[in-house]
């Protein structure tokens, strides 16, 4: 029995389908396992420390936000208000004086910072309080710092006379952490 030539070109097109579809050998797939861990590795330090300087910058931000809205609240009140920060339980608590008698009778709101960010070298003129008079005016101007544990820090400072909140990224171990500079 003789096979036609119609024959011949149907198993090389056979052979040619089956060779396109043969897949990966586990070499190739090891290869590239690999490549792709190395990959991770060497990136995985670096997306610590941006999570670790995000979580930093965001800590310096409520700060910010809450030392402004007390100044924002004696303005539009007249009323004296107090911020007092307690770097022992990593808190700002913000209280007004509604009397206008020296006692802090109403509790504002307290903002709580993130367990892995240290408030460290709280100086309002030696103390750990600011008070914000009805003109947004501070008694006590100062800085205060956050820190993660990281290369740097966030220094966030309160201005003498107009009372205005910045915050600015100093090294960690630098002049800068102990000169606060009104």
């Amino acid at each position: 029995m003789s096979r036609g030539l119609g024959d011949v070109y149907k198993r090389q097109a056979m052979r040619s389908v089956h060779s396109c579809n043969r897949g990966f050998t586990i070499t190739e797939i090891m290869v590239a396992l690999v490549i792709v861990g190395i990959i991770m590795a060497a990136a995985l330090p670096n997306l610590a420390r941006s999570n670790r300087n995000h979580r930093l910058i965001s800590a310096a931000s409520e700060v910010e936000g809450a030392l402004t809205r007390a100044r924002s609240a004696a303005v539009t009140t007249r009323d004296p208000v107090r911020v007092t920060v307690d770097a022992a339980l990593n808190q700002l608590v913000l209280e007004q004086d509604t009397t206008d008698d020296g006692d802090f009778d109403r509790m504002m709101w307290a903002v709580n910072v993130d367990d892995d960010i240290d408030i460290s070298n709280v100086t309002f003129n030696g103390g750990n309080t600011v008070i914000f008079d009805g003109r947004g005016a501070p008694d006590n101007p100062g800085v205060l710092l956050l820190a993660n544990g990281g290369e740097s820090a966030q220094r966030i400072l309160v201005s003498a006379g107009s009372g205005a909140v910045s915050v600015k990224s100093v090294p960690l171990y630098g002049d800068e952490q102990t000169s606060p500079s009104y």
